[in-house]
């Protein structure tokens, strides 16, 4: 018996590795947005502002290509822009000690986006110094309004995880939660489409990552996203477009 339990505990992390890799290899379903029934619009530029998870931005290419493959009549532009350890208060400049991209003025006047996405908060919460939660909501809300003031809907994305064994005890993982409620709350005041990655990833460390590993499920150092960490924010991603494209639609 001893033996078994010793053979079981010695294939459970090669089994966790084994989900993984199915995990990453499934092709991504972004049907809600590119779909027989997708709500884009002929001409639509989407545009994706974050961090360096924005800058590496796997996920990104997964939604362009499929708009390409799927919506090519409609001539979608789809383009992003990261800024390397970027917190909210940089992206007004979209200026840091680890890199630069456009003010983000600059980039509404330049792309004139009919979807903006915003995905950031993780450097608010992980850096030193970091941003109160004050002066995250207040700077969350300015990028919101800039964008919605030039037309745009604006998809704002809650901070998908600090390292991926979730304990909700730890006080990383209860601050990261704390500046989720916070993007949450701005989505709801300011009438922008909420993609609550948060809870998504939570959801699925939850119930595949039984070893609670630090990385290797989702992402490859427990903030960048591996190919199976892109699919899932895309999924997630497309569903939340295609809701604001949809209220957009209703409103006109």
């Amino acid at each position: 018996m001893l033996q078994y339990l010793v053979g079981i505990v010695f294939l459970l992390p090669l089994l966790s590795a084994v989900i993984a890799q199915e995990e990453a290899t499934k092709p991504a379903d972004l049907d809600a947005l590119v779909g027989a029934d997708s709500p884009l619009q002929k001409n639509e530029r989407i545009v994706f502002v974050g961090d360096s998870i924005t800058m590496q931005g796997g996920f990104v290419e997964l939604i362009d290509q499929a708009v390409r493959d799927k919506q090519s009549e409609l001539e979608v532009k789809v383009t992003r822009h990261g800024l390397n350890g970027g917190r909210v208060p940089d992206m007004m400049a979209g200026k840091t000690p680890w890199g630069e991209m456009k003010p983000f003025a600059e980039i509404l006047s330049e792309e004139k986006p009919t979807v903006l996405i915003l995905y950031l908060g993780i450097n608010d919460v992980m850096h030193s110094p970091g941003t109160s939660p004050a002066e995250f909501e207040q700077g969350l809300t300015e990028l919101v309004k800039a964008a919605q003031q030039t037309g745009a809907v604006v998809v704002l994305a809650t901070p998908a995880v600090n390292g991926e064994n979730i304990d909700p005890e730890s006080a990383d993982q209860q601050k990261l939660d704390d500046y989720a409620k916070i993007c949450r709350q701005v989505a709801e005041t300011q009438s922008a489409a909420l993609c609550d990655l948060r809870q998504a990833f939570v959801e699925h460390l939850q119930a595949h990552n039984p070893e609670h590993q630090h990385h290797g499920i989702l992402t490859y150092d427990g903030v960048h996203m591996s190919d199976a960490g892109n699919r899932l924010i895309a999924e997630q991603m497309s569903e939340a477009i295609a809701t604001a494209v949809r209220t957009r639609k209703a409103a006109e």
